[in-house]
């Protein structure tokens, strides 16, 4: 299980002693999935952390490729980071991060109230669900 919140301290090293763990899983689930897993109950400076790492680290990459982590960075900030140059090569947008902290956590508290509602709305159709099933099982018996 990934822990963010805990190793947040070494960051560096707990996501490089677990990369493949943050791979599958950003692979299994896709980027909505894994911030509603593992993003969604952070605080906003552990959030702005975590965020920042991984901004780091595409950017030590050479080459950039897209990928799991990019298209995580990009649901993170509501925009796309990468832009394809005439090459067909992969470069990190120049101006994607041109917010300051006011900004991104006003788009982490956005993130978490769309993710909150999305709970709630298939909790609300669970329920929902349930008692039409249990109603047409009555209605057999």
């Amino acid at each position: 299980m990934i822990n963010i919140k805990e190793n947040i301290d070494h960051i560096r090293v707990y996501y490089y002693s677990n990369e493949h763990l943050f791979k599958s899983e950003l692979i299994k689930l896709g980027s909505y999935e894994f911030y509603d897993k593992y993003l969604y109950n952070l605080t906003p400076r552990i959030y702005l952390d975590f965020l920042q790492f991984l901004i780091d680290d595409i950017s030590e990459r050479k080459p950039i490729i897209p990928d799991e982590t990019t298209s995580l960075i990009s649901y993170m900030l509501g925009k796309e980071i990468l832009t394809k140059q005439e090459d067909n090569s992969f470069a990190i947008s120049e101006n994607f991060f041109t917010e300051n902290y006011q900004d991104l956590t006003k788009k982490f508290i956005t993130l978490n109230n769309i993710h909150t509602a999305k709970r709630e709305k298939n909790i609300i159709e669970s329920k929902f669900y349930n008692r039409k099933v249990l109603s047409k099982t009555k209605k057999r018996l």
